[in-house]
C-alpha cells in the first residue's frame, strides 16, 4: 500500500514539474464572433486575423473555433449546407475554416474545430433535421421535437452519419483537435415546444447554460415529458434489450459515438486530439452530465476515448470555488472520478466562464482563478468562454502581463507516439544592438509539418522548462524569426538562443546548437502612447487632463491648441494627471498627449481632446464611443465644441472606455452627449456596463443626446434581449430599417417634423464622405416607442422612416423628469455648420424646458394594437408592446386563468404613441395568464405562458 502511495506521489511530482513552460491556453470562438453574413469575404478575413492576433497577444496557444452549428457547416462540407452566419450561401467567398487554420498556424496557435454534435435545430434544406426528421428525438408519447431539434444518440444511423460528417472535416483540414459540443442527450420537454424562440435564437443556443427554473424541472422525478426517446426506441417498447435501465442505454449511445469517432480519428490522423465540452459537474448536484444528460465524460477520460477533457466550468466564479470543484470538495469534485485518466497522463484543462465573471462584476478574478487552479498538479491549462467577453474588456495584454507571462508549449502525453524528433539547426545573426535574426533549419528534409520552439536563455544553463520561449512556429521549411529587445525588461549581459522541434503530439527533440549574442545595451524603450484620456473641469482658468498610466513613462506631455490644428504650447507632468492653468475662461482648448522617458517620446495619442474652462463646474460631458476603423480623423469633437459653446455651455470630454472602466462618472453632469459615429455590432455601440450607466443617468433626471448610424441595427436588430430592452425603454426607439426604405445611398437629407422640437428648422444633409467626416451610407431608420415622438424624418422616404426621436418624462425606475434626443444620423456629419449650430441650440432649448419635444404633428399609430408578448413562454420576465392612436386613460392588467387580477402594469393617462412594458413574474406560479389592454372604451386581450 505504501508503494502505491509513493508511486502516485512521484507521478504527481512529475506532472507538477512537467507543467513548467507547458500549459494549454485557449478561448472558445463562436461562429458569429468570427463571421458576419453582411460583410464581404475580405472583411470577415480581417476579423479572423484580428481575433487570432489578440489570442496570440495574450500568450495563448490555441483556439476552439466553431465550425459546425445546428446541423450546418462553416467549412466546405459534402454533407451539410453553409450556416446562417455564412448566409446559407453556396460559398461565402472564402473557406472560413481553411483560412482560420492557416492564420492560426502562422501565429503559432493550435486550432481545434468546435463541432456541435446532436443539437441540429436548423431545418434549412440539406440539414439533418430536414433530410432525416425520423432521427429527431421523441418524448414518451412518441411525439417528435418541433423546436430545439436534436437527433438521438441512440440511433446507429444518426451516430454513423455524424461520424462521417466529422471525419470528412478531419481528413480535409489540418486541424490540431476536434472539439465536441452538445455531445449528450438534450434537456428539453414538451413545454419547450410551446411558443419557442425564433429559429435564429434556436440556432444560437449554446451548451453549458441553463436557467434555475429549467433545472428545477429536470430534477423532478415526474411531471415533465422529456425528448429522450426515438422512433426505434419508444417509451412504449420498454428498456432496450441488453440494458438494465433507460439511463444506461442513453449513456451507452453517447459513449459509443465518442469511442467510434476516436477510433476513426486514430486510424487517419492520430495527432488530432479529441476533446468534449463536458458539463462542468460530472455526477453531483443539480445539472450534471452523468445523470441529467447522460454524458459520462469521466469514463471517456479514464478509458482513453478522448485525448483531452475540457469541461465548461461555468458554475463557479471564485478561485476557491474552482479549487473545490477540481479536488477540494470531494466527492463533489472531478478528482474523485478521473484518477485513472490522470495517472495515464491525459490532458485535463479548466474552462472558466468569462461571461459569468463579467455578469457578476468579478472580472478581475481571472488571475486568482488561474493561479489557484495551477495549485492542482494534474491540470494542464485553460479554455475561456468566450472571445467576445475578453474583447469587451480588451483583456489580451492584461492577461499576458498578469498570469500568462511568456509563451508556452502543450504537454506531450506520450500515449500515442513516444518518439523524439531530430533537433534542428540554429544560426544567429545580429541586425543591430536591439535586433537579432534567429534562423532555424530542420536537420532532415521534412515531408510533414512540425512545431518549432525558439528559446532565449539569460545564462549558459539551457533548460527547455525554464528558459523563455520567444517564438512558436509551425511548418516544415527553414524560417527566420527576428527577436527584438524593445518593449520588455532586459538582462544585463548576453542572451543565448537555442531551439527544439516538436511533432504534432508535442514530443520535443533535444536542443539544437546554441548561439550567444553581444551584450544587451542598457537602454530603455520609449513608452507606449497614452490611451483613454479625459479632460475635465478644474476652475475658471484651468483644466485637468488625465490618461491611463503608461509603463516606462517618466513624464506626460499635453500639447495645447486653440483650433485643434496647430499646437504651440505644452505642459509637462511627472504623473498621469496634468493640470493646465493660465487658460482663458469660456474658450475652447484642444489637446493631444504623449509620454516620455530618457529614450524618447511615444507617438501622440490619435484622438483629439477638448474642453472649455468655466467659472462653475461643467454640467455637460461629451463621451466619444466611436472606435470603428471608419473613424480615420479622430477629431470629431470639433463638430460638437463650437455648437456647444455657441449655446453657452462649457464641457468636459472623455472616451467611452473611461466610463465603463469606472474612471469617470456620469453622475455629476446634467447633460451627456454620446458620440457613436457609425460604430456597429462588431465594435459594440453600448456594452452592458455603459447601458447600466446610461440607465442610471436617465433615471436621475439627466438629459441625453445620442447619435450614430448603427445604434438601432446593433442593439435592436442584432442585439440580445437585454440590448433590445435598453434600446426600447431607455433610448425609446425601435429599429425599422438599415437605411431609409432599406435602400443604401451615398447621400441623404433630413426634414424637421412640424410641431416638434425642430419645428421651423430648414432641411439639412449629412456626409457621403466628401464633406470632411465619413460616408454615412446606412443611417438607421427608427421609430418612437414608449412615449417618444418623431422629430426628424428622411426626405423622400416613407413616413415610417424616422431619423430622430425625442422624449421628455420619467424613465422606468426613475423619479425625475428627463429628456432624450436619439438620432439615427451622426450629429458630426451634418452640414452646413450653421445647421448643426441650430440643431444643438434647439436640443438645449428642449433640455432646458423652453420647448417641448411632444409636437402636435408627431407621427402616431393608426390603430390600437396589443402585440403578443416576447418571449413566450417566458421566465421570469417578458415584454408587452402596445400602441395608442390617441391619448386616453389606459390600463394594462394581468389575470390568471381563473380571471383573478394578479398585476396592474399600467393605470394612467397616456399620450398617443407606442409603449413597451416589462412584466416580471418572479413571485407567480407557472401557468397560463391573460393580459388585457383597456384604452377608452376599447379592450384587447392576449394569453401568455409562464414556465418555471
Amino acid at each position: 500500500m505504501k508503494k502505491i502511495g509513493m508511486l502516485i506521489l512521484l507521478f504527481a511530482i512529475v506532472r507538477l514539474w512537467a507543467n513548467n513552460n507547458q500549459e494549454f491556453r485557449a478561448v472558445w470562438v463562436i461562429t458569429w464572433e468570427h463571421i458576419n453574413p453582411d460583410w464581404s469575404a475580405s472583411k470577415n478575413e480581417a476579423r479572423v486575423r484580428r481575433i487570432l492576433d489578440n489570442v496570440k497577444a495574450a500568450n495563448m496557444n490555441a483556439v476552439l473555433w466553431q465550425v459546425r452549428q445546428s446541423g450546418t457547416a462553416y467549412y466546405k462540407s459534402s454533407y451539410e449546407p453553409w450556416g446562417y452566419y455564412a448566409d446559407y450561401h453556396n460559398y461565402p467567398g472564402y473557406d472560413p475554416l481553411a483560412y482560420a487554420i492557416r492564420e492560426a498556424h502562422k501565429r503559432g496557435l493550435e486550432l481545434h474545430a468546435w463541432f456541435n454534435v446532436y443539437h441540429v435545430s436548423s431545418t434549412y434544406r440539406g440539414t439533418p433535421a430536414d433530410e432525416h426528421p425520423e432521427w429527431i428525438c421523441t418524448n414518451r408519447d412518441g411525439n417528435y421535437m418541433t423546436a430545439h431539434r436534436c437527433i438521438s444518440p441512440g440511433l446507429d444511423e444518426a451516430r454513423a452519419y455524424t461520424i462521417k460528417v466529422a471525419m470528412e472535416l478531419v481528413r480535409k483540414y489540418d486541424i490540431d483537435g476536434l472539439h465536441l459540443d452538445f455531445v449528450r442527450w438534450n434537456e428539453y420537454d414538451e413545454d419547450d415546444m410551446i411558443n419557442p424562440p425564433t429559429p435564429l435564437e434556436q440556432v444560437r443556443e449554446l451548451d453549458g447554460m441553463l436557467s434555475p427554473e429549467k433545472l428545477n424541472k429536470l430534477n423532478k422525478a415526474s411531471g415533465t415529458k422529456r425528448y429522450i426517446y426515438d422512433k426505434k426506441h419508444p417509451y412504449s417498447g420498454g428498456v432496450p434489450s441488453g440494458f438494465s435501465s433507460w439511463d444506461d442505454w442513453r449513456r451507452w449511445g453517447v459513449t459509443e459515438f465518442v469511442r467510434q469517432l476516436h477510433d476513426s480519428i486514430q486510424a487517419v490522423k492520430p495527432w488530432v486530439r479529441l476533446s468534449p465540452a463536458a458539463l462542468g459537474k460530472y455526477n453531483w448536484s443539480g445539472w450534471n452530465g452523468y445523470s441529467i444528460v447522460f454524458q459520462d465524460a469521466a469514463l471517456w477520460f479514464n478509458r482513453g476515448f478522448i485525448d483531452q477533457l475540457t469541461p465548461m466550468h461555468y458554475h463557479w466564479t471564485s478561485a476557491e470555488g474552482f479549487y473545490d470543484m477540481l479536488q477540494g470538495d470531494c466527492p463533489d469534485c472531478w478528482s474523485q472520478w478521473i484518477q485513472p485518466g490522470i495517472n495515464a497522463g491525459r490532458l485535463y484543462t479548466v474552462g472558466p466562464g468569462s461571461y459569468m465573471l463579467d455578469d457578476y462584476g468579478v472580472w478581475d478574478r481571472h488571475k486568482d482563478i488561474v493561479e489557484r487552479c495551477r495549485d492542482v498538479n494534474w491540470t494542464d491549462g485553460f479554455q475561456f468562454f468566450s472571445y467576445n467577453s475578453w474583447e469587451k474588456h480588451n483583456y489580451w495584454q492584461t492577461a499576458a502581463q498578469q498570469f500568462f507571462t511568456g509563451k508556452t508549449k502543450i504537454r506531450a502525453t506520450k500515449l500515442i507516439v513516444n518518439q523524439t524528433p531530430p533537433a534542428p539547426i540554429l544560426a544567429l545573426s545580429k541586425m543591430d544592438s536591439m535586433h537579432y535574426n534567429v534562423s532555424i533549419t530542420p536537420k532532415d528534409s521534412l515531408n510533414r509539418n512540425y512545431w518549432f520552439a525558439i528559446y532565449r536563455s539569460a545564462d549558459s544553463i539551457l533548460n527547455v522548462n525554464k528558459d523563455q520561449i520567444v517564438n512558436l512556429h509551425y511548418g516544415k521549411a527553414p524560417f527566420t524569426y527576428t527577436d527584438s529587445y524593445w518593449g520588455e525588461h532586459r538582462i544585463k549581459g548576453r542572451y543565448t538562443y537555442f531551439a527544439t522541434m516538436l511533432d504534432r503530439y508535442w514530443n520535443e527533440s533535444s536542443i539544437s546548437n546554441s548561439a550567444t549574442g553581444d551584450s544587451v545595451p542598457n537602454v530603455l524603450d520609449p513608452p507606449e502612447t497614452p490611451q483613454y484620456i479625459r479632460v475635465v473641469y478644474a476652475d475658471s482658468n484651468a483644466l485637468e487632463v488625465f490618461c491611463d498610466p503608461v509603463l516606462g513613462a517618466d513624464e506626460y506631455v499635453a500639447l495645447i491648441s486653440p483650433n485643434g490644428n496647430t499646437f504651440n504650447d505644452s505642459v509637462v507632468s511627472t504623473t498621469n494627471q496634468i493640470i493646465i492653468s493660465g487658460l482663458t475662461e469660456n474658450q475652447i482648448y484642444y489637446f493631444r498627449v504623449k509620454a516620455k522617458n530618457s529614450s524618447g517620446s511615444s507617438a501622440l495619442c490619435k484622438h483629439l481632446y477638448a474642453a472649455v474652462p468655466s467659472q462653475t463646474p461643467h454640467s455637460v460631458l461629451v463621451v466619444n464611443g466611436f472606435d470603428r476603423s471608419t473613424n480615420t480623423r479622430y477629431d470629431y469633437i470639433k463638430k460638437y465644441a463650437g455648437p456647444l459653446l455657441n449655446c453657452g455651455y462649457a464641457f468636459s470630454y472623455a472616451m467611452n472606455e473611461s466610463v465603463y472602466q469606472g474612471k469617470i462618472s456620469l453622475k455629476p453632469y446634467k447633460t451627456v452627449i454620446w458620440i457613436l459615429g457609425d460604430e456597429s455590432t462588431a465594435d459594440q455601440t453600448f456594452n452592458s456596463v455603459e447601458q447600466d450607466s446610461v440607465e442610471a443617468f436617465l433615471k436621475r433626471g439627466g438629459n441625453l443626446l445620442v447619435s450614430g448610424s448603427e445604434i438601432a441595427w446593433d442593439l435592436d436588430h442584432k442585439g440580445s434581449s437585454a440590448d433590445k430592452s435598453f434600446y426600447h425603454n431607455y433610448l425609446k426607439a425601435g429599429y425599422v430599417a438599415d437605411a431609409p426604405d432599406g435602400i443604401q445611398s451615398g447621400y441623404y437629407s433630413c426634414l424637421a417634423i412640424g410641431g416638434g422640437l425642430f419645428d421651423g428648422l430648414n432641411g439639412f444633409s449629412f456626409d457621403n464622405g466628401t464633406h470632411g467626416t465619413f460616408d454615412v451610407d446606412w443611417p438607421d431608420a427608427i421609430k418612437p416607442l414608449n412615449g417618444a415622438v418623431s422629430v426628424l424624418k428622411y426626405k423622400n422616404a416613407a413616413t415610417s422612416n424616422i431619423a430622430a426621436i425625442a422624449f421628455e418624462g420619467v424613465f422606468p425606475g426613475g423619479a425625475s423628469k428627463s429628456h432624450l434626443v436619439n438620432m439615427g444620423v451622426p450629429f458630426e456629419t451634418i452640414f452646413p455648420d450653421s445647421r448643426r449650430n441650430e440643431l444643438m441650440s434647439k436640443i438645449f432649448d428642449f433640455f432646458e424646458g423652453k420647448i417641448s419635444g411632444m409636437g402636435k404633428a408627431a407621427l402616431r399609430p393608426r390603430a390600437l394594437t396589443l402585440e403578443q408578448n416576447y418571449p413566450n413562454p417566458f421566465n421570469p420576465a417578458t415584454q408587452i408592446d402596445f400602441s395608442l392612436p390617441v391619448g386616453a386613460k389606459t390600463t394594462l392588467t394581468v389575470y390568471n386563468i381563473l380571471g383573478q387580477k394578479v398585476r396592474v402594469l399600467v393605470n394612467r393617462m397616456l399620450a398617443a404613441g407606442e409603449y413597451h412594458i416589462t412584466f416580471s413574474a418572479k413571485s407567480l406560479a407557472s401557468g397560463m395568464y391573460v393580459y388585457e389592454l383597456r384604452s377608452g372604451k376599447k379592450i384587447l386581450k392576449r394569453r401568455m405562458l409562464l414556465l418555471k
